[in-house]
């Protein structure tokens, strides 16, 4: 007796999915190189204005006569301390946000993997069913056949066996409930 069977898929960690939800739950939505070149493009463009307004001060200072006064270096040291403002609240926001995608991506991950693992459950329990109901019903036809017949008890015996193999549901006891089935039904002309 032949029945279909379905190829199985492999575990969620094998899809592309699983697979890149799994990556940003490790790395989260920035890669450290990407984090890195983000941070770096932010400070040199900080940079460049720090710059533009260190040389509009000194122009300023100068003009006023005041190039080496404590107030023109207070006010000259300003645009580096808004630089490295701004480089930090970049990499501080960065890393935020990196954090905050890790979590949502176990989240995705855990919620994912549920969902794949009840649909393949579901599966497989609906081709267990398919087998089982297909074997109860080959051994009430064979049963049929038999009833006449005078080993009756040791059918019942056999019938009971393979009924009790069949709620284990393990391929293996399925497989030899099928083979006891098979017998009764070749016997009584049933094969299918």
């Amino acid at each position: 007796m032949k029945y279909a069977t379905r190829r199985k898929a492999g575990s969620f960690d094998s899809t592309s999915y699983g697979r890149e939800l799994a990556r940003t739950a490790k790395e989260g939505k920035y890669s450290p190189g990407a984090m890195s070149t983000i941070v770096g493009q932010a400070g040199a463009r900080a940079g460049q204005v720090a710059q533009e307004s260190k040389a509009d001060i000194r122009g300023y200072l100068q003009a006023r006569g005041m190039g080496n006064s404590i107030a023109g270096a207070k006010m000259l040291s300003s645009p580096d301390a808004v630089r490295m403002r701004t480089v930090s609240d970049t990499a501080g926001k960065l890393t935020a946000d990196n954090e905050l995608s890790k979590t949502q991506a176990r989240m995705d991950y855990a919620r994912a993997r549920m969902g794949y693992d009840e649909g393949r459950r579901a599966e497989d329990n609906a081709a267990t069913g398919d087998l089982v109901g297909g074997l109860a019903g080959a051994a009430g036809n064979a049963y049929k056949g038999y009833i006449g017949d005078q080993r009756e008890g040791e059918f019942n015996t056999e019938f009971k066996t393979a009924q009790d193999l069949m709620k284990t549901g393990k391929p293996e006891d399925l497989n030899q409930a099928e083979m006891i089935l098979s017998k009764w039904m070749m016997r009584y002309g049933y094969a299918q």
